[in-house]
């Protein structure tokens, strides 16, 4: 396989380990379940459902018997946002129903996803910063006391396979077995490399300028265990794919990657939440060409205008002009 050498491990055993639970060889009681469909599930699809759909979605997975529901991030988007304003609104859960939100440990995310949760019996909030290397380094560019090197000589090993056009090989495997690859199905799916989630995306687009920064060596990028290319795969094409729970990192990237602009820091969270204002009103996943669309129209090609439809003259120790404008 071409470019084994760039991995390494990057999971670590905790200090001390202890195994009681594989002493037990059966259950006597029904874990408590929790399902993570309408979050975690909804930002891996190319189109998150619709607001009505989150909603039978809901009633179903109360009827299947969870009491424990992960309902979404409620400030990725409105329909989010929405989401959990209705289930609360409608007197949706159940009194022995916990309804769990997610949010990043960022101030103005915080409120929000409390202003949503407004009224709810009870719920859990997930509240997260990831602290992987890969994410303090490259994504918060935050120093940890005392890390250590773990560094391990046997990994990245070459297992002799040619899979660098992985995609060729999936297309005859459909053709001989007629059989279809799964889109989640490791490392050949369509959807196996995608990120829509913004906060995924933005981890990416900052572990890949981390690395062309760093000019490294050994492959870290957050959320992507091998580098997409070295089975035939294109960052732009099957990495970052922009809908409404798409962030300001993933437009960028778009952008910079497939158009050669470089959006200013300043005014990327502004340009983010516009263009997946329109994934959200159109409930599609936008092409790169969409997404430029909507930069150009915005910034690019924008011309407001006014007209002047009354204006006077007056000489008065000079010539004064009084003029009426009115925009649009």
């Amino acid at each position: 396989m071409k470019g084994y050498e760039k991995y390494e491990r990057s999971y670590f055993l905790p200090p001390e380990c202890t195994y009681d639970w594989v002493k037990k060889d059966y259950i006597d009681k029904a874990p408590l379940w929790c399902s993570v469909d309408l979050r975690d599930g909804n930002q891996a699809l190319i189109e998150p459902m619709s607001l009505e759909e989150k909603l039978d979605f809901f009633k179903m997975l109360v009827d299947i018997g969870f009491k424990e529901i992960e309902v979404g991030f409620p400030a990725a988007s409105e329909t989010e946002f929405n989401f959990t304003r209705a289930l609360i609104e409608r007197d949706m859960i159940p009194d022995d129903v916990t309804i769990h939100v997610l949010t990043q440990a960022r101030e103005h995310i915080i409120k929000k996803t409390f202003k949503a949760l407004e009224g709810a019996p009870r719920a859990v909030v997930h509240l997260y910063n990831s602290t992987s290397v890969a994410q303090r380094e490259q994504v918060f560019k935050k120093s940890k006391e005392e890390i250590k090197q773990l560094a391990v000589d046997g990994a990245g090993v070459d297992p002799q396979l040619d899979f660098s056009n992985l995609p060729e090989i999936r297309e005859k495997y459909e053709t001989f077995t007629r059989m279809k690859v799964g889109e989640r199905q490791p490392y050949a799916g369509d959807l196996v490399f995608s990120a829509f989630s913004g906060s995924h995306q933005d981890a990416i687009s900052k572990g890949m300028a981390w690395r062309e920064e760093k000019k490294l060596d050994k492959w870290t990028v957050p959320y992507l265990p091998i580098d997409p290319k070295d089975v035939g795969r294109t960052y732009e094409a099957d990495v970052i794919r922009i809908n409404s729970q798409s962030g300001k990192g993933g437009v960028a990237y778009i952008l910079k990657q497939s158009f050669g602009i470089n959006v200013p820091q300043q005014m990327r969270e502004q340009v983010g939440y516009m263009v997946k204002q329109v994934s959200d009103e159109e409930h599609k996943e936008l092409s790169p060409e969409w997404v430029h669309s909507i930069f150009t129209d915005n910034y690019v090609d924008f011309h407001p205008y006014f007209t002047i439809p009354e204006c006077h003259f007056k000489q008065v120790n000079g010539i004064f002009a009084e003029a009426q404008s009115r925009e649009g």
